[in-house]
């Protein structure tokens, strides 16, 4: 009964915030009529407010109805144990990975860092972090993570003004910590299970928990509902998702190649880094390497990704 009428709180909740959202940016639009203005940004900046409400309203919904299913806050067990049902397909999207990082991004991400000096690398990774800052906010609230809200909102407002535009971690030397968050991690907390595990090209290792999560983060960002093609800058969004993956795999490539020369199974040790590092981001806690392949020291500093508590370099 309890659970339940925790259900019945969460989805009556939902609701009224959606609607509440919904009736804000309803006025928005109304009040400011961007458009009369003419010029392209003008017109992208209604586009942001008339769909962020309606998009605010069907993922408040939505989440509403899955949190009222999924009320128990703990991990699953199934979080515990490595479910691979397709290790066959797997294992032969793993191999195709390898083929294309010896071709094609092995040489981009050498030519990536020859080019890009580490300061320079560090900069655009810190303004990449505070432009996700939408996505994780959504998700610290989802999860009631009151304390690493407010973080997420002071890292913004410091790193987003005096840390100009996000390229210097000011707000982290101020003590306020980066962290991410993402909606598989807000599932797991819910209740949801990760599904079974996939390795796909191009896209790496995954859970079917984690990659609908995926999808959810990309409504909760409001580079999505802005109207590129209006304003003649369509290559935008393709390049933050471009610069945003490239300098990613640039910093955890180092320790992916170190774990196939030692490893006897590349492919088993990866999906294991993968079901641990996801773990300790649900429960909040830094990822522990002490069973990995030692690194020397400038390969740690590149090997930040499956660090979740300090992913971005100092």
């Amino acid at each position: 009964m309890l659970i339940l009428e925790k259900g019945r709180i969460a989805i009556f909740l939902g609701l009224r915030v959606a609607h509440c959202v919904t009736v804000v940016f309803g006025e928005l639009q109304s009040s400011m009529d961007l458009r009369r203005f003419g010029s392209p940004l003008a017109a992208g900046m209604a586009d942001f407010v008339s769909n962020a409400g309606r998009a605010t309203l069907v993922m408040t919904v939505a989440c509403s109805l899955v949190l009222g299913a999924c009320s128990s806050t703990k991990m699953k067990e199934s979080d515990l144990e490595i479910n691979d049902p397709y290790e066959g397909f797997n294992r032969w999207s793993y191999g195709v990975n390898q083929q294309l990082d010896k071709y094609i991004f092995g040489p981009i991400v050498v030519g990536y860092t020859a080019i890009f000096p580490r300061q320079i690398r560090n900069r655009l990774r810190n303004a990449l972090n505070n432009a996700d800052t939408p996505v994780i906010l959504a998700n610290d609230l989802l999860q009631t993570e009151w304390e690493r809200a407010g973080t997420t909102i002071a890292r913004f407002g410091i790193n987003s003004t005096v840390g100009l535009g996000g390229m210097f971690d000011v707000a982290g030397k101020l003590g306020y910590e980066f962290h991410r968050e993402d909606f598989g991690q807000t599932l797991a907390v819910w209740g949801v299970g990760p599904g079974p595990y996939f390795f796909l090209p191009f896209l790496g290792p995954t859970t079917l928990r984690d990659g609908v999560g995926m999808a959810v983060d990309t409504a909760f960002d409001p580079i999505t509902y802005i109207d590129w093609d209006d304003m003649q800058l369509i290559w935008v969004p393709f390049a933050i998702t471009g610069a945003d993956g490239l300098d990613a795999y640039s910093r955890a490539r180092p320790g992916l190649k170190q774990i196939e020369e030692t490893s006897l199974d590349p492919y088993a040790s990866l999906r294991s880094l993968y079901q641990q590092s996801r773990r300790d981001a649900i429960l909040n806690g830094a990822t522990s390497f002490e069973d990995l392949p030692s690194f020397d020291d400038e390969s740690s500093d590149e090997f930040e990704t499956f660090d979740n508590e300090n992913p971005q370099p100092q």
